[in-house]
């Protein structure tokens, strides 16, 4: 068919329509890769060496099912007791599922000022509130005061749709980050996005990348009915250097916002039946403030640390 267009174009003018998704530019970009210098499949990554990734937990299924805890949460975001890492996650999305328990993760980021700090602890013992409660991106800044109104983004929402290379069978589900370093970020570090897509470096920091975007699968088809019935994870997270984002946030004179939702269920491994899977559920969020001095908080006060502030 490619032969074909080509011809035709030497012979004939492109038709005009007021419908983007009409055009042939539309056609011409659903042909394309999704990333011109790269494979998408060449970006998928091993799945992380995270324990609750590879091995079902020991606890019974109603202690698994509440056993969220901030600690948990935090040790999500690449905070570890050790101390030995030198990144962190400040956004992520993914899912695993190991026979017949499901856990979805998703964390989101946001800054916010000392003194907005105690309000929005406050804000939050209304359930109400709690709730409806979210964090913002860049492109998303509801301009609005019952959710978010202390908070300010630093990342911007991608909801890039894989083109011609979304059929490869080895991408194994795994999919585009959600969300990528925003405006702000972009100029205070004068962040250049590499060749591989996923890795900014920083014209303006020692250290060379100071944000990369890690993606991964090791999922196997779905059946006929369009469910994962399979042992398996699939996700993506968004690492920063914690030296980048100490000076950052010290910087600014801000501090950093997270919301972490943890989902877990427990599922019927020989339905298939999507509607009949499902048999206990239980979902949780924390959210916690990462300050500038390296310590972490949440409504009950100070829980821990995610860094050494010099």
């Amino acid at each position: 068919m490619s032969c074909v267009i080509g011809e035709l174009l030497n012979t004939y003018p492109i038709s005009t329509t007021d419908s983007f998704y009409d055009s042939f530019d539309s056609w011409l970009t659903d042909k394309m890769p999704t990333f011109p210098d790269i494979w998408f499949s060449d970006l998928r990554q091993p799945t992380p060496l995270d324990m609750e990734l590879w091995e079902i937990s020991t606890q019974k299924e109603d202690e698994w099912l509440s056993s969220v805890t901030s600690g948990r949460c935090i040790e999500k975001l690449g905070v570890h007791g050790d101390g030995n890492s030198d990144w962190i996650v400040v956004a992520c999305g993914y899912e695993a599922q190991i026979d017949g328990r499901r856990e979805s993760t998703h964390a989101y980021s946001a800054l916010i000022t000392t003194g907005d700090i105690p309000l929005l602890f406050n804000a939050l013992s209304n359930k109400e509130f709690a709730q409806d409660f979210y964090v913002p991106t860049e492109d998303n800044d509801r301009d609005d005061e019952d959710s978010e109104g202390s908070l300010a983004p630093w990342l911007v929402h991608k909801q890039g749709e894989m083109l011609f290379d979304r059929s490869d069978p080895l991408l194994h589900e795994a999919f585009a980050l959600s969300q990528e370093p925003g405006q702000i970020l972009t100029e205070y570090f004068g962040l250049d996005k590499s060749n591989c897509a996923y890795k900014w470096h920083s014209r303006k920091m020692s250290g060379g990348v100071s944000f990369f975007g890690e993606l991964w699968s090791d999922r196997r088809e779905r059946d006929d009915n369009g469910y994962q019935t399979n042992n398996g994870t699939n996700g993506w997270r968004l690492w920063m250097r914690k030296e980048h984002l100490l000076i950052f946030l010290k910087d600014k004179q801000m501090h950093l916002v997270y919301e972490v939702q943890v989902n877990r269920e427990i599922y019927d491994r020989f339905s298939y039946e999507r509607e009949t899977t499902r048999k206990q559920e239980h979902k949780s969020k924390s959210v916690l403030v990462f300050e500038n001095n390296g310590s972490i908080t949440d409504t009950i006060g100070r829980i821990g640390s995610w860094m050494e502030a010099p």
